[in-house]
C-alpha cells in the first residue's frame, strides 16, 4: 500500500518524469485508486475499501492514466507521422509553450 501512495505522490509531484507512466498500456488498472481498491479487495475483503480508510488518516491518491500518457509521440518518418494530428497538437505545445491544447482534445 505504501509503494501505491508513493509513487502516486511521485507522479503527481512531477518526481518520475512526465513522459513516465506508471501503468502498463495493455492493463486494464489504470490509476492509483483502482490498484488499491484492487489491492482491497483481494486480500482484505472483509476490511471494505481501504481507500475510505486512508482518506480518513489524510492520504489521497489522484493519479489517473490517460491514453495520451500512453501515446508515443515520436517521429520516424515526416511524411507519415505528421499526418497524425495529435502529433500535430503536441509539436505545437512544444513549440507554443502552452501545455494545455492537448488536455482540450
Amino acid at each position: 500500500l505504501l509503494l501505491v501512495v508513493f509513487l502516486d505522490a511521485a507522479k503527481e509531484k512531477r518526481i518520475l518524469g512526465k513522459d513516465q507512466c506508471l501503468f502498463n498500456k495493455s492493463s486494464s488498472v489504470k490509476s492509483s485508486r483502482e490498484v488499491l481498491e484492487s489491492i482491497s479487495t483481494d486480500c482484505m475483503g472483509v476490511e471494505g475499501l481501504i481507500v475510505k480508510h486512508l482518506e480518513r488518516y489524510g492520504i489521497f491518491v489522484y493519479h489517473v492514466q490517460n491514453p495520451l500518457d500512453e501515446y508515443e509521440f515520436s517521429i520516424d518518418n515526416l511524411a507519415v507521422d505528421l499526418k497524425d494530428g495529435v502529433r500535430l497538437a503536441k509539436m505545437i505545445e512544444l513549440l507554443s509553450h502552452n501545455s494545455a491544447i492537448l488536455s482540450v482534445l
